[in-house]
C-alpha cells in the first residue's frame, strides 16, 4: 500500500486533485470555525513529545519487566524515523502552497513525520496495552489509540500543512516499522526460548533405555504428534513465509536507507556516467577558429544555428579526441556555445527510445585555454533536411511528449528545420536538437522503462508479496528500487580492491559477462570508463538497455547471448573497441556457478584485472580449486581476497586476479 502511494503521488494522478480539493474545502472551515485547538492536537505528534513519550514509555515497560515490549516501541521507533527521512528525500513532494498554510511548516510532506511518530509511538502503546486486557477494556484502549492518531493526522490536513495522502503515508509508514520491530523482536525472542525445549529434549532422550525407538525417538515422536494438530503445518509454513517476506523486507529498507546515507559521490555512480575531457585539441574551440581550421583542412562539416557537425573521416584523430573510440556511422556535433540543457543526453536518449532520434554515442568536452565547448557523438542521421510531410510527423510527435508532461522546452527555436534531418532512405526524419528540451521528470523515464516484463525478465528467485512479487537482481539505487543484490555495496568493495591495487578505470574498457541490468556497467562508466561491454541472454540485455538509456548512459553495449564455454567473445567487440582491448577489465560476477565454467576466450582476451566472485557455496579455502580450470587459460595472480556478503546473499568469495 505504501509502495502504491509513493507511485501515485510521484506522477500525475487523480489523487493529486483530490489532495488539492481536500485541502482547499477545509481550509474555509478552519478559518470560520477557529483552529487554536487544532494546534494542541497536533503537538502531540511532534518529534520532541513523540520522542518524550517514547523513552518515559520504554523504561516504564522495562521497569514492569516488559523488556520485549521495550525493544518493540524503541526499535520501531527508530526505523519509523529512518523512513520518514528516506522517503522524504526520495519524494521530495511540496507541502501545500503557502497560501492555505494557516501555520509555518519546512522542508516536503510526503510523507507526514507528525502523523508517522504518533501512530508508531500511541499506535503500538496502544497495541502492546491492548494484548494484555480483554473485552471493553481492550476496546476502550484501542479506540483511545486510534482516536489520537486519527486526531494529529487530522490536524495537519486541517491546517493546510499537509494532505491527505500525506498522512496516510505516515500512518503506513510507521505501521511498516511496527511490523519489522515485532517481527524481528518476536523472532529473536523465540530462538532464544527454543533452546532450552531442545536441551530438554535431548536430557529426557539419554534417560530413556535404549528401545527400537534410538536417541531421537522422541523428538521425532513429538514431531509426528504436533503434525496431528489441525492446521498446524499451514501455521508453520505460513510463519515461514512471512519471515522470509519481512527479511526481504528488512534489506530492502536497509539498502534504501544505506544508499541515502551513501554519500554524493557513491549516489552520483548510477545516475550519470562520467564526461571524458580533450585538453587543446583544437586550434581553438571559438566558433569562427574551429570552421576556419575546419574549411582550411578541407575537412568535412555542415554548420546549424547551435552546433558543427563533423561527420567521421580520416584527420579526426587528434583533433576530436580519440575519435576511434565510436564506430564509423558517428558523427560529432560540436556545440557553438554552451549555454544548453544539461539534460540533453537524457532527451536525446528518451527520444531514441521512442523513435525520434539517433542514438548518442556519447557526450565530451574539448578545452582550450578559457574555453570549452560540448561534443555531443551521435549516430550519423543524414545530411538532407526533411520534406514538410516528414517534418510535420516528427514534431507532433515531440509535441506530444511536452503536452504529456515528458519533456519541458528549455529553447523555443527546438522547430527550426536544421534540428531535424534524413537520409532520404528514411521516410521519418530523426530530431538532433535535443539540447531544447529539459526532462519534466527522469524517474518516470526508468519508470517506464521497467514494466511489469522487465519485472519479470530481471527477476531473481522467488516472489513477495511485501516487494510486489518478483523483484530485481540488482538494486537500482537511482530509481530507488531494491533487489536480491546491493549494487551500491558490491560496487564499492570492488572499487577499493582495484584502487588498493593502483588500477585505475580510466579510459579502459570494461568487460561484464551476466551483466543483467546493466549496473556494474553504469558504475564503471561513472568512474571513468571508456566503454562497458556486457553479455547476457536475449531477454535480458533488451531490459537492461533500456534502462542504462534511460538513466542517462551511453558508452556501453549489451549483447545477447547463450554463453557456451568456447563462445568466441573477441568476435562480438565492435571494431571499433579492438584497439582498446589491451588493459581491459573483466567483471566475472556470480557467473561461473551459473554456467558451471569459465569461458575459455578469456585465454584470447587481452585483459589486464579480472574480478571473480564466486556463489555461495564457495569459500576463500575452495578459492584456488575454482580458479584452477582459469589458470588453463591464462597465467594470472590473485592480489586480493575477501569474504564478501550484500543484502539477501551470504557470503562468498571475491577476489581480484591480476594477468601475469
Amino acid at each position: 500500500m505504501l509502495a502504491a502511494l509513493v507511485v501515485a503521488v510521484s506522477v500525475h494522478s487523480g489523487i493529486q486533485h483530490l489532495d488539492h480539493v481536500a485541502v482547499s474545502d477545509l481550509h474555509e472551515e478552519a478559518l470560520e470555525n477557529g483552529y487554536d485547538w487544532t494546534l494542541a492536537v497536533n503537538k502531540l505528534g511532534s518529534n520532541s513529545v513523540t520522542l518524550a513519550v517514547a523513552c518515559v514509555s520504554a523504561l516504564l515497560l522495562g521497569a514492569m519487566r516488559r523488556p520485549r515490549w521495550a525493544l518493540t516501541l524503541g526499535l520501531a521507533y527508530v526505523l519509523c524515523r529512518l523512513e520518514v527521512v528516506a522517503l522524504k528525500a526520495a519524494v521530495d513532494r511540496p507541502r501545500p502552497p503557502a497560501g492555505v498554510a494557516l501555520r509555518h511548516a519546512g522542508g516536503s510532506g510526503f510523507p507526514s513525520g507528525h502523523s508517522a511518530g504518533a501512530m508508531v509511538v500511541y499506535g503500538t502503546l496502544a497495541l502492546l496495552a491492548g494484548t494484555s486486557m480483554r473485552g471493553l477494556q481492550r476496546i476502550t484502549i484501542l479506540c483511545l489509540g486510534a482516536l489520537v492518531v486519527t486526531g494529529v493526522g487530522w490536524s495537519g490536513v486541517y491546517l493546510g500543512v499537509r494532505y491527505p495522502t500525506d498522512v496516510l503515508a505516515g500512518w503506513l509508514t510507521a505501521a511498516v516499522a511496527i511490523l519489522i520491530a515485532w517481527g524481528l523482536i518476536e523472532l529473536a525472542s523465540s530462538r532464544s526460548r527454543i533452546r532450552p525445549a531442545q536441551a530438554s529434549f535431548a536430557a529426557q532422550s539419554l534417560e530413556l533405555p535404549h528401545s527400537g525407538i534410538g536417541r531421537r525417538g522422541p523428538a521425532l515422536d513429538l514431531r509426528r504428534t504436533l503434525k496431528r494438530i489441525p492446521g498446524l503445518v499451514a501455521a508453520v509454513h505460513g510463519a515461514r513465509r512471512a519471515r522470509k517476506e519481512l527479511n526481504a523486507l528488512a534489506y530492502s529498507l536497509i539498502g534504501w536507507i544505506g544508499d541515502f546515507l551513501a554519500g554524493t559521490r557513491s549516489r552520483a555512480r548510477f545516475r550519470s556516467q562520467a564526461v571524458l575531457e580533450w585538453s587543446a585539441l583544437l586550434p581553438g574551440v571559438a566558433d569562427e577558429r574551429l570552421i576556419s581550421h575546419l574549411e582550411a583542412q578541407g575537412i568535412d562539416h555542415d554548420v546549424s544555428e547551435s552546433a558543427v557537425y563533423i561527420p567521421s573521416q580520416p584527420g579526426l584523430e587528434g583533433l576530436l579526441g580519440d575519435t576511434r573510440l565510436y564506430p564509423k556511422d558517428a558523427i560529432f556535433k560540436v556545440m557553438r556555445s554552451d549555454d544548453h540543457s544539461k539534460d540533453a543526453v537524457l532527451v536525446g536518449n528518451l527520444l531514441h527510445l521512442q523513435g525520434l532520434a539517433p542514438r548518442i554515442y556519447d557526450e565530451f568536452s574539448l578545452v582550450d585555454g578559457g574555453l570549452r565547448r560540448s561534443v555531443f557523438v551521435i549516430r550519423d542521421p543524414g545530411r538532407d533536411l526533411p520534406s514538410g510531410e516528414q517534418k510535420a510527423e516528427a514534431l507532433a510527435s515531440i509535441s506530444g511528449l511536452v503536452e504529456s508532461g515528458d519533456l519541458m522546452v528549455a529553447d523555443s527555436g527546438w522547430e527550426r528545420s536544421t534540428n531535424l534531418r534524413t537520409d532520404g532512405a528514411n521516410s521519418v526524419a530523426s530530431y538532433v536538437g535535443f539540447e531544447n528540451f529539459r526532462l519534466a521528470n527522469p524517474r518516470r523515464l526508468v519508470a517506464t522503462v521497467l514494466d511489469e516484463q522487465a519485472r519479470r525478465d530481471l527477476h531473481y528467485g522467488s516472489e513477495y508479496a511485501l516487494k510486489g512479487g518478483r523483484y530485481f537482481y540488482q538494486t537500482i539505487p537511482a530509481a530507488h528500487l531494491t533487489g536480491r543484490r546491493n549494487s551500491r555495496r558490491r560496487w564499492n568493495t570492488i572499487h577499493s580492491m582495484l584502487e588498493e591495487a593502483n588500477i585505475s578505470l580510466d579510459g579502459r574498457v570494461m568487460l561484464d559477462l551476466g551483466c543483467n541490468a546493466g549496473m556494474m556497467m553504469a558504475a564503471t562508466l561513472a568512474d571513468g570508463a571508456a566503454w562497458a561491454l556486457g553479455w547476457d541472454l536475449p531477454q535480458v540485455v533488451r531490459h537492461g538497455r533500456r534502462l542504462m538509456l534511460a538513466l542517462g548512459y551511453t558508452r556501453f553495449d549489451m549483447l545477447g547471448a547463450e554463453l557456451t564455454r568456447d563462445y568466441p567473445l573477441v568476435d562480438d567487440v565492435p571494431a571499433s573497441l579492438r584497439h582498446r582491448l589491451e588493459g581491459a577489465i573483466v567483471l566475472y560476477l556470480a557467473f561461473r556457478h551459473n554456467v558451471g565454467y569459465f569461458l575459455s576466450a578469456l585465454g584470447d582476451l587481452p585483459w589486464t584485472a579480472l574480478v571473480y566472485e564466486g556463489s555461495e557455496d564457495e569459500s576463500l579455502e575452495d578459492l584456488p580449486e575454482y580458479l584452477g580450470e582459469l589458470r588453463g587459460y591464462s597465467d594470472f595472480e590473485v592480489v586480493s581476497a575477501v569474504d564478501f556478503r550484500d543484502s539477501e546473499t551470504d557470503s562468498r568469495p571475491l577476489a581480484l586476479l591480476l594477468r601475469s
